[in-house]
C-alpha cells in the first residue's frame, strides 16, 4: 500500500534536540538540563469510568488514582519503548512496546484490582509478541478487543481483524474462527455498524483509496467507490442505519475535510466541514450517535476544536473558560463524557494535566509537567503571515528572547522534511534554549509543510533550494519589517536534515542576508540520496523521492545546481557541519564530502562528528556534545 505523498515524510528530523549548556557568564537561571529534562509524565490515559489513570514516566508505567495511590506495573529498559497505553475495560489496560534493537513489538494486558492484602495492584497479566494495534477496545467486554494484525505483502500492507481474549495464550489469539473481517484481502482500515459487523473496508492501490462494502453476515465484498487521484481516506464510523460512512479525506477537496459517503452507491452525501486554510486532523464522533459532533485541526501551530453540537460547544467553553490564557487539548474522556483529562499549555509553558468534572464544574490539577520551569522567564511565540509572489500564504513563528533588547540577533530554523512536516507553536526546548542565549528564533511552515492542504504540499515538490527558500527569505524580511528590534545585520540560519540543507543553500543563495549557517544531518548532494541501499531496494520509495526532489537520471544537472556539494565554491560565509556516524537517513558522507571539497579551497569549516548518533538525538548528553559548539559558533559570528 502506498499512501498519498502528503503522508510520506522521506527525510524528517525524527528527534530534534537543540541547545547547549549555559556558559559560566550566562545571566540566565534556566539551564540546559532544565529545558531538555523529560516532563514529569510523557502520556496519560483515563479509564472508561473516569475512576483511574494510567501514565508513563520515562520507561515506567503507573496505574491508580489519588485515593488508592499509584502502583508501578512496568519498568522497561531504554531499548524497549512504550508506544501506547490503552484501557480496554474499567479495570483492564494494555501497554504496547517496541524494541528499537530487535524490532519486536509486544502487547501486554494487565488486569487491575485489590489483592489479598487489600492493596490496589496488578492481579493478572499476559504478554504477546504481535505486530499490530487495537482496532476497537470493546469497552463493554473487559477482556476482549478487536485487534488489527498487520500483514505485510510485497506490494502493500494490510490488516486482518480478530476478536481476541487478551489474556489467552499467544498460540490461541489468531484462530481462523476469531477473524471478524472474513472475506477481505488487502484492506487497511475498516468501519463497523452499531452491531459490530465490519461492513466497510478501505484499501490503497498506488496511493488511490478505494471503499468496499459488504452486507452484515455476508463474506462477499463489493467496491463502491475509488478516488480519481492519490488521496487520504480515514474512516471514523458508520451511521446507525448502516448507510453512511463518516470519514476524513481530501479526495473531494483540497483540504482534508469531514465527509459523509453513501455506503449504498459510493456517492458523496455531503462535506460536513472543510476549513478554508487548514487540514482537519480528527473527526469527533461517539459510538451510536447519528453524526459527528466536531472536528480538530491545527490553526497556525495550535490545535483548535470546532463543534457542530451546541452542547459540545458549551461543554468545551466551560473548560476553556477556566484557562483563558492557555491552549487546551482533550487527552482523555470517560465513557459518559463527564470526566475529561485536559492538557493546558502555552509556547513558554509545558503545561499541566487537569482532571475536569463537568458535572460539578470543577478542575483539579493532576500533574504539572515541568514544575522546575518558571514560564515568566521563558519566551512567547507570535505568528507571522507571509504572502508569496505566487499567491501562497505561509505561516511563520517568531520567538523573541524574554530578556528583550533593541538589537537582537536572529537564528532562522527551517524544519526537516521538507514534505509533510510542520512546526508548531507549542513549547519547544530547542527554541527556548536559543532564546535563552539571547537569540530571536524564526520557524517557517514553508510550501510543502503539512496541515495546509494538498495544493500547498504539492507546491513544495522539487523546490529544494528554490521556492522553499524563497518562502524562508520572505519570512525573514517580514520579521525584520514588523520587529525593528531584530538586527538585520546579524542573522544566522541553522537546521537539521532538510533544514540543514536549507541552511547551506540559504548561505549560498543569500550571503547578504545570512552571516553564517549551521547544518546537522544535512543533505549536501541531492544525487547521493539515491545511492542509498534502501532506495535501490524499494522502487516505490525511489519513485516518491524522485517526485519530491527530481529524478537523477533526468534532472542531473538541475540537481547539481541545487546541491551544496557542487556549489561549494559559492559558500563565502562561515558554516558548521555536524553529523552522526550512525545516521541511516542522510549518510554522514554528505557532510564529509562537502568538508573535503571546501578544504580543497583552503577553507576548513567547523566540523563536528558524533560517534554512534543517528538522524537525531535520544539522550541529552548526545545533544549537549553537539550544541555546545553550535552555540559557540553562532555566538562567534552573530554577537558583537
Amino acid at each position: 500500500m502506498k499512501h498519498s505523498i502528503s503522508l510520506l515524510v522521506v527525510f524528517s528530523f525524527l528527534a530534534p534536540c537543540i541547545g547547549a549548556s549555559a556558559d559560566e557568564g550566562d545571566n540566565t537561571n534556566v539551564t540546559f538540563d532544565d529545558l531538555f529534562r523529560a516532563s514529569e509524565i510523557q502520556s496519560i490515559e483515563l479509564s472508561p469510568t473516569g475512576e483511574y489513570d494510567a501514565y508513563r514516566r520515562n520507561q515506567e508505567v503507573y496505574v491508580g488514582n489519588s485515593d488508592v495511590g499509584y502502583v508501578r506495573i512496568h519498568s522497561f529498559s531504554e531499548d524497549e519503548r512504550v508506544q501506547d497505553i490503552q484501557w480496554i475495560g474499567d479495570n483492564t489496560l494494555v501497554v504496547q512496546t517496541w524494541n528499537r534493537i530487535s524490532g519486536v513489538e509486544k502487547f501486554r494486558p494487565s488486569r487491575m484490582g485489590v489483592n489479598d492484602a487489600g492493596e490496589y495492584s496488578e492481579i493478572q497479566s499476559e504478554q504477546h509478541s504481535i505486530d499490530g494495534y487495537i482496532h476497537d477496545p470493546l469497552l463493554d467486554s473487559a477482556d476482549e478487543v478487536v485487534y488489527a494484525r498487520i500483514r505485510r505483502e510485497d506490494e502493500y500492507v494490510a490488516t486482518d481483524l480478530f476478536r481476541i481474549d487478551v489474556f489467552a495464550k499467544s498460540s490461541k489469539l489468531f484462530k481462523r474462527q476469531l477473524r471478524v473481517d472474513t472475506g477481505s484481502s488487502d484492506y487497511f482500515y475498516y468501519a463497523a455498524d452499531n452491531n459490530g459487523h465490519y461492513i466497510a473496508g478501505i484499501r490503497y492501490i498506488d496511493g488511490i483509496p478505494e471503499v468496499w462494502r459488504r452486507t452484515a453476515g455476508v463474506d462477499d465484498w463489493t467496491q463502491i467507490w475509488a478516488a480519481n487521484k492519490e488521496a487520504d481516506f480515514y474512516p471514523y464510523g458508520v451511521s446507525p442505519d448502516g448507510n453512511t460512512l463518516f470519514a476524513l479525506s481530501n479526495a473531494f477537496t483540497d483540504k482534508t475535510a469531514a465527509i459523509e459517503l453513501d455506503l449504498r452507491d459510493g456517492s458523496l452525501v455531503r462535506t460536513i466541514f472543510e476549513h478554508e486554510r487548514f487540514d482537519l486532523r480528527k473527526l469527533l464522533i461517539r459510538p451510536g450517535e447519528l453524526a459527528p459532533y466536531g472536528v480538530v485541526f491545527s490553526e497556525q501551530g495550535m490545535l483548535r476544536y470546532h463543534f457542530f453540537s451546541e452542547d459540545a460547544r458549551n461543554e468545551f467553553h466551560q473548560i476553556q473558560g477556566k484557562f483563558p490564557d492557555k491552549g487546551i487539548i482533550i487527552v482523555g474522556r470517560s465513557k459518559d463524557g463527564n470526566i475529561q483529562l485536559i492538557r493546558t499549555s502555552t509556547s513558554r509553558d509545558r503545561g499541566e494535566i487537569q482532571r475536569c468534572n463537568l458535572a460539578d464544574d470543577h478542575c483539579e490539577m493532576l500533574v504539572e509537567l515541568a514544575p522546575w520551569l518558571d514560564p515568566e522567564t521563558l519566551s512567547d511565540t507570535v505568528v507571522l503571515e507571509i504572502d508569496s509572489e505566487e499567491g501562497i500564504t505561509v505561516d511563520a513563528f517568531l520567538t523573541l528572547p524574554a530578556a528583550g533588547g533593541d538589537s537582537i540577533p536572529l537564528v532562522v530554523m527551517p524544519h526537516g522534511g521538507p514534505i509533510g512536516v510542520s512546526d508548531s507553536r507549542y513549547f519547544s526546548q530547542d527554541v527556548q534554549w536559543l532564546a535563552q542565549q539571547g537569540y530571536a528564533v524564526l520557524q517557517v511552515n514553508y510550501r510543502g509543510s503539512s496541515g495546509y492542504g494538498q495544493e500547498f504540499i504539492e507546491a513544495g515538490l522539487r523546490e529544494w533550494g528554490r521556492g522553499i527558500e524563497d518562502d524562508i527569505d520572505a519570512a525573514v524580511m517580514t520579521a525584520l519589517d514588523k520587529y525593528p528590534q531584530i538586527d538585520g545585520g546579524r542573522i544566522g540560519i541553522f537546521g537539521s536534515s532538510y533544514g540543514g540543507y536549507s541552511a547551506l543553500m540559504s548561505v549560498i543563495r543569500s550571503p547578504e542576508m545570512y552571516k553564517c549557517g549551521a547544518s546537522f544531518a544535512g543533505v549536501t548532494d541531492l544525487t547521493l540520496l539515491f545511492a542509498q541501499s534502501r532506495i535501490h531496494k524499494n522502487p516505490e520509495l525511489r519513485e516518491t523521492l524522485a517526485r519530491i526532489i527530481g529524478d537523477p537520471d533526468l534532472d542531473y544537472e538541475e540537481q547539481r545546481a541545487h546541491s551544496p556539494a557542487y556549489r561549494y565554491k559559492d559558500i563565502n560565509r562561515p558554516i558548521l557541519l555536524a553529523h552522526g556516524t550512525a545516521d541511516r537517513v542522510v549518510d554522514v558522507e554528505h557532510s564529509w564530502r562537502l568538508r573535503m571539497l571546501m578544504k580543497l579551497r583552503g577553507i576548513d569549516p567547523d566540523f563536528v562528528i558524533l560517534d554512534d548518533v543517528g538522524h537525531g538525538f535520544e539522550y541529552i548528553n548526545e545533544a549537549r556534545k553537539l550544541y555546545e559548539p553550535l552555540v559557540a559558533f553562532l555566538d562567534s559570528h552573530l554577537k558583537p
